[in-house]
């Protein structure tokens, strides 16, 4: 008994990493929808051991607010939160504000004006463009879209110390500083590379999952009223 007790202890751990993992934006193909079915399967299954058991208590410890920033599902595509560091980076240094804190929906991506690197295309953006033309998306998102030369030549904030730190306290204020700006950098490239959807109400975000321009077409029309 004791160990059925520990193993059962052992899969709710897993069970809440995991949930945190992805409400944090680490774990991008694992829906906040999934974690919750397979959560309450868990508990469910535990709570046959007696009323005030663990499954009782993890169930009544579980906060009010659990589902704010719930994923949601448009066809293949999962709504994702965007982790906080990245946002808090954005907003200590004033960086790529038009795209991570957005009066409303906005779409961002890179395209090589100079057509010479076939991961930014030319193609894929002018269809994009024509197609939002097409369908007036101008009143439902804001579009973000990014040469690549200026792109590499953005400054992403000032993610470092000016001054030697005096302090072990503030090197590591400094280290965690210099880690969201390093985060946010990673989530911009990889935005930029293929193409996201941003929503400002719920800080979360939708990735294209292949830059193809037929994709994003139907995406852009998946999203409107998100």
């Amino acid at each position: 008994m004791e160990k059925l007790k520990e193993f059962f202890s052992f899969i709710v751990c897993v069970a809440v990493i995991l949930g945190i993992a992805r409400y944090t934006g680490f774990l991008e193909g694992f829906a906040a929808s999934d974690f919750q079915k397979a959560f309450y399967k868990i508990t469910k299954s535990g709570s046959n051991a007696g009323k005030g058991g663990l499954a009782d208590a993890i169930k009544s410890k579980m906060p009010t607010d659990f589902n704010i920033n719930e994923s949601s599902k448009y066809g293949e595509y999962h709504t994702i939160v965007i982790p906080k560091n990245v946002l808090d980076a954005s907003e200590s240094g004033g960086s790529w504000m038009n795209v991570l804190h957005p009066s409303r929906k906005v779409v961002f991506y890179v395209y090589d004006e100079t057509n010479k690197n076939p991961q930014f295309d030319m193609k894929f953006h002018k269809t994009v463009e024509q197609f939002a033309r097409s369908q007036k998306l101008s009143n439902v998102y804001n579009f973000e879209m990014v040469t690549l030369n200026l792109f590499s030549n953005y400054a992403l904030g000032d993610g470092g110390p000016d001054k030697m730190c005096d302090s072990l306290q503030e090197c590591n204020e400094y280290r965690k500083k210099a880690a969201s700006y390093q985060q946010m950098a990673d989530f911009m490239r990889r935005c930029g590379r293929f193409m996201c959807v941003i929503n400002p109400d719920t800080n979360q975000y939708i990735i294209l999952k292949k830059r193809d321009a037929e994709e994003a077409k139907k995406l852009l029309m998946k999203v409107r009223a998100w």
